[in-house]
């Protein structure tokens, strides 16, 4: 039987491009669930920004998303989480992707 609330967080892997690595790495991380409205406010929120001549920065940006990040050796917290971003150029658009894949897309099983 499926919920009508889901719950209010949900784990997910990112594939993260580590520099100087020849695969991605699989970090363990926890997202914040969002319903239609709040998601379609989230997505479009960059656009709004760059309308209103603001810049809006990864760290505050998927700040709002990401919960916890087991898969990673430090505590999150803003200064840890804003580090991680800016030492792996490529991870901000993978969090982005593997999070609204993990909140829109069911899971394939072989």
């Amino acid at each position: 039987m499926i919920s009508l609330n889901p719950a209010p967080t949900f784990p997910a892997d990112v594939d993260i491009t580590e520099p100087g690595a020849t695969d991605t790495l699989k970090v363990a991380f926890v997202f914040k669930h969002k319903g239609r409205k709040e998601l379609d406010e989230f997505i479009s929120r960059p656009a709004k920004a760059k309308e209103a001549g603001q810049e809006l920065k990864d760290p505050e940006y998927l700040g709002e998303i990401v919960v916890a990040w087991p898969g990673v050796d430090a505590p999150f917290t803003p200064e840890n989480f804003a580090t991680f971003l800016e030492q792996r150029p490529a991870s901000g658009h993978e969090i982005y992707r593997a999070y609204l894949r993990a909140l829109t897309e069911s899971r394939v099983k072989n």
